[in-house]
């Protein structure tokens, strides 16, 4: 069985079969005498707000505390596909302006445009990325 990646979620509306939640991110790193300096608490501060839609099987209420999780390779691949795709996208397109010999502005051009083309093809293969699921309600 694939290992999940876990976080404790609240129900904020119910209109089946979807659900949306919201993360609740602090419950880790409130505790913590390095949060201020944390990037994860950073993240988590930044991320307050943000719900995501899910499927519901469980026929869930809004205020409800549920367990989410996605599988961890789906979580390496989405992470894979936003930021080291574009990167790649713009770091082959410069090395191919440079390469040639071609002038600065088509070189920057280029690598602009690649990024764009990176940032696009990340979305869209991300589609198919595993989403979270409930796994369990909390009592």
């Amino acid at each position: 069985m694939e290992r999940m990646i876990e976080t404790i979620a609240v129900v904020t509306a119910s209109a089946p079969p979807r659900a949306w939640v919201a993360p609740n991110n602090a419950g880790a790193c409130s505790g913590c005498a390095q949060s201020g300096y944390c990037a994860g608490a950073t993240v988590g501060r930044r991320g307050r707000g943000r719900q995501i839609a899910i499927d519901d099987p469980l026929g869930l209420s809004p205020g409800e505390s549920v367990v989410i999780g996605i599988p961890g390779a789906g979580l390496l691949r989405a992470a894979i596909l936003a930021y080291l795709l574009p990167l790649l996208a713009l770091a082959a397109t410069a090395w191919v302006g440079t390469r040639f010999a071609l002038p600065l502005w088509a070189t920057l051009g280029g690598a602009l445009l690649a990024l764009g083309a990176g940032l696009w093809l990340a979305e869209r293969l991300g589609r198919a990325a595993p989403r979270p699921v409930v796994l369990r309600r909390l009592c």
